[in-house]
Formats: structure tokens, C-alpha cells, sequence
């Protein structure tokens, strides 16, 4: 798998791209199913070709944002029928009940918030469908796309673009350097393929958010920062960039940087720093002395090891470390107690410290991917708190009975596997949403998986599968069922179809 790719397929879940072979093809798919009013399945496809070139993701939102359009024309119809009739009427609440479901398809920020639109407004609401007040009301918005912006949306109000925050905080953006004035508080170039780098920003001290990203494609990224160094090293962090001290976001993705500056500590508003996809082989000190720092996006680059000034971060929630070459676990993650998210994937480790589960028992999502462990990595059953665990391509050809310790567990990724059989106690996982066991051994389900009340998209596709268990019925809340690459018979899919009607199964 492409290690970018990979990378953002941990970030958020594409949830049908396994089952389009490109861009044009979910596309279509993506058209067809809207055609036929499948709002959600269309929904899932575009997200599918949002995956294979996340270059046209403004093509993709457009076709989302319709379909958002119809899916909330019939969530209003159905409300003002509940309101004249008091759902006095099969048809009304069958309606309504319709409109929920689909409401239900659309993509939660962190679990916690998405976009919703009434009364020619967006705004944002909480997994209760409550309208999220300090969030504001807008003319236009776009869902918090941690697949860009980690933790930023786009909205706009009386013409004005912003960037808005998910503490509520709105800053003023530019999204074309012409645009820039002392007003701009945010500066979005990452849809740009910059000539030469825009030294104007850098005479706007009042800028809090500054976001570029060079393309693979772009064969000027290099003279990007030959013009802002002004020296032969071409790859060297952009140092005049240090002096807009009032930096809270700042991305420099894909610059192939080989080094930062001891000057980057200048920067110590800095809550959001992105260097995915350079050249980094080690940090300097002066990076601890960044205390607001609660997002360090790292992956894709060279480094080998940390250095213990990190252990200095303690409003550090995020550590993105995937991609890199490390050889052994870099133990001074374990100081880092305030830790959420880790992100360790596609390294060269062996095994997890001893003390791992206790010094990071504050974890909630952890990602152990495509490492060589070839064993379930131990102490990772005593993190009770996680309720994101991605193990996928680890070697694993045993899943132990405690598994089921970790009953917070939202979402469980055990793909590309050796499982032939899956423990009794995973039916403890009552919390469970999202189950992936694509890609094992696996030659039947047992009947305890039914017991998994709250699973929602149970992936088992590219298996040795001849029937699933009657069981399988228990599971009402299941949406996404993947069958495809499996034994199952044409007769046995149309039995298991009638056991969840109201699931999608994807059979090819």
C-alpha cells in the first residue's frame, strides 16, 4: 500500500475505497447511487475517490454538499410532517425515520461534531444531533476535514472566509496571496502551485495560521525555499518563518526539509505543527520549547530516534511518528503522559516497553500498523482507555482472549492479517463500531459476534467465509456489511440479506 495512502487511511475511514479500482470508477458509482436516491451509499463512494486523489478533493465536496442538500431536504420535509400531523401517520414517521438514517451516514469529527444545515444556515452539531452554539451559524461551511487541515473547517459569512477552530475560535483567511492585508489572520496556499514562495506574508506579524503544501509533481518546491533561505542549502526549514511569532498552525508538508532551526522554539504559540512527508533525520532540542504544542504531525520523513526535550511537550494530545525508521521504541514517548493519539505505523520496532500501558494509559487512539511484530504487541491489552486500535499487516495469527479488557473500543482494525479465529471474548467489546477483519484466514464467524450490539460496519471481505451464523440477525445497528472475495454462495447472501434488511452488503 502507497505509505501516504496508508497514512491517511489511519486518519479517517474511507469505508467502500476497497471496493473501487480508481478516481473515475467510485466517481460514477458515487453518481449512479444519487441518481437512485442513495444518498449514503453515494456519500461512501465519494469519500471512496477522495482516497484514490485527494488532489480533487474540491470536485469530491461539491457532489458531497449536494448530496448533504437532499439529505437534509428530506430531514426538513419529515420534521414539518411530525409537526402537522404529531407522526399520526406511518408515512411521517417512515419518512422521518429515513431522513435519521441518512443523517446518521455523515462523517463525525473526531466522534464528536458534523455539519448540519437548516434554515439556509450551517452550523455544527454533537453526536446528539444538538447544535454546537459556539461553533457560530454560516452561509457556507465545510465539515472539519482532518484529512487537510487537522482540525480546521472552512466557513463563510456576509462573503468573508474563515477558518474555524474546534475551540470555536474563527480566523479571518486568504486563500490567494493578492487577498493578504492586516485584517487576515489565516493563510491557505496548499491549493497553489507556487513559482516561488510569497515573501509578502512575512511582513504580516499578525498571522496565526500558515498553511502550505508542496506537490510531489511541483518541480518548484525546491526553489520555494532557495528564495526564502537565500542560501545553497535549498532544504533547510524556511528560517524567516520563525519571526511570525504569533503562529498557532503551521504546515509545511511534502518541502522535503532535511533539518529544523534551534530558532523554531521563536515559535512558542504554535499549537499545530505539520512536516509530513520531508526529509528529517532528527529534531533539535529547542523543539521542547514549544509548551502550547498539541498536535505534531511527523510522518513520512527519516527520523531514527527523538530527543528527550520532547518529554518538555505536556500539552501534547497527538504524536504522528508513522513512516519513519525507527529501529527500537522511542522510550521518551512514555513522559509524555497527556498523550491521545499515537501514530507509530510502518516502523522497524520488535516490540513495545513494559512500562508502555501504564506511562500511556491516557491513550485513546493508537496505530501499530504494518510493523513486524508477528504477535499480538503486548502491554497494548492493558490500555483500558483506547477506543481506536489499528493493527493491520502485523503478522498476527492470534488474537488473545484479552481483547475483550479493552471494552471502550470504537473501532478495531485487524486486516490484512493470519486469523483463522477470533476469541469468545471479543463479544465484550460492546462499544465496538468498526470491525475490520478483511484480508485473514478466517473460515467462519463465531456465533458470539452477534453480541455486538453497537457494530455498525463489520469488514470481512478477502476471506475463506461459506456462510456467516444465523447470529449475525442480532446485529440491528449494522450498516456496512463487505462480503466480497469470500466463498458465499449467491443463496447464502440472499439469506444473510434477509437477516439484516436494512444493512448494505457488498458483495462485489
Amino acid at each position: 500500500m502507497n505509505r501516504l495512502l496508508f497514512f491517511f487511511l489511519c486518519i479517517i475511514t474511507f469505508i467502500t475505497a476497497k471496493a473501487q479500482s480508481n478516481f473515475i470508477e467510485a466517481m460514477q458509482q458515487g453518481d449512479d447511487a444519487f441518481k437512485k436516491q442513495q444518498y449514503k451509499k453515494a456519500i461512501n463512494y465519494y469519500f471512496a475517490a477522495a482516497a484514490f486523489q485527494p488532489e480533487n478533493k474540491g470536485e469530491v465536496k461539491e457532489k458531497v454538499n449536494k448530496a448533504f442538500y437532499r439529505i437534509d431536504a428530506l430531514r426538513k420535509k419529515a420534521e414539518d410532517a411530525e409537526k402537522q400531523t404529531k407522526i399520526a401517520n406511518e408515512k411521517a414517521l417512515t419518512s422521518l425515520n429515513k431522513a435519521q438514517k441518512l443523517i446518521d451516514a455523515f462523517y463525525f469529527y473526531a466522534g464528536r461534531f458534523a455539519l448540519a444545515f437548516n434554515d439556509d444556515k450551517f452550523y455544527f452539531i454533537d453526536t446528539s444531533g444538538d447544535e454546537i452554539t459556539k461553533f457560530g451559524k454560516w452561509d457556507k461551511a465545510e465539515q472539519f476535514d482532518q484529512f487537510e487541515l487537522f482540525g480546521l473547517a472552512k466557513v463563510k459569512s456576509e462573503g468573508v472566509d474563515y477558518l474555524l477552530d474546534t475551540s470555536g475560535i474563527k480566523y479571518k483567511v486568504a486563500y490567494d496571496i493578492k487577498a493578504i492585508d492586516t485584517s487576515i489572520r489565516a493563510i491557505d496556499l496548499s491549493d497553489k502551485q507556487l513559482d516561488t514562495f510569497p515573501a509578502k506574508v512575512l511582513n504580516y506579524p499578525q498571522l496565526e495560521i500558515l498553511i502550505f503544501k508542496s506537490f510531489y509533481n511541483n518541480p518548484n518546491s525546491n526553489r520555494i525555499l532557495e528564495f526564502l533561505e537565500n542560501r545553497n542549502d535549498t532544504n533547510s526549514f524556511p528560517l524567516k518563518i520563525t519571526g511570525l511569532s504569533n503562529l498557532k498552525y503551521l504546515h509545511l508538508a511534502n518541502f522535503q526539509i532535511t533539518s529544523l532551526p534551534e530558532q523554531i522554539e521563536d515559535l512558542k504559540n504554535l499549537v499545530t505543527l505539520d512536516l509530513l512527508g520531508n526529509k528529517l533525520k532528527s529534531l533539535p532540542k529547542q523543539i521542547g520549547e514549544l509548551k502550547k504544542l498539541r498536535t505534531l504531525i511527523l510522518g513520512l520523513n527519516q527520523l531514527s530516534d527523538l530527543p528527550s526535550e520532547i518529554s518538555r511537550l505536556t500539552n501534547l494530545k497527538e504524536l504522528y511518528l508513522n513512516s519513519n525508521e525507527f529501529d527500537r521504541f522511542p522510550d521518551i514517548i512514555t513522559n509524555l503522559r497527556n498523550l491521545k493519539k499515537l501514530y507509530l505505523n510502518e516502523n522497524n520496532l520488535d516490540k513495545l516497553p513494559a512500562q508502555f500501558a501504564e506511562s500511556n494509559k491516557n491513550l485513546t487512539t493508537l496505530s501499530l500498523s504494518q510493523i513486524e511484530f508477528n504477535s499480538w504487541p503486548s502491554p497494548v491489552e492493558k490500555m483500558k482507555n483506547l477506543t481506536e486500535l489499528s493493527l493491520f499487516d502485523i503478522g498476527l495469527k492470534i488474537l488473545p482472549d484479552d481483547i475483550g479488557d479493552l471494552k471502550k473500543l470504537i473501532t478495531l482494525n485487524l486486516s490484512e492479517n493470519e486469523l483463522t479465529n477470533l476469541p469468545t471474548r471479543i463479544k465484550e467489546l460492546k462499544n465496538l463500531r468498526t470491525l475490520d477483519l478483511s484480508h485473514n484466514k478466517l473460515t467462519n464467524l463465531i456465533v458470539q459476534i452477534g453480541e455486538l450490539n453497537n457494530l455498525t460496519n463489520l469488514y470481512v471481505e478477502g476471506n475463506q467465509l461459506r456462510k456467516l451464523p444465523p447470529e449475525i440477525d442480532k446485529l440491528k445497528k449494522l450498516k456496512t456489511l463487505s462480503l466480497n472475495g469470500n466463498n458465499i454462495s449467491q443463496a447464502e447472501i440472499e439469506k444473510i440479506k434477509r437477516l439484516l434488511p436494512n444493512c448494505e452488503i457488498i458483495t462485489d
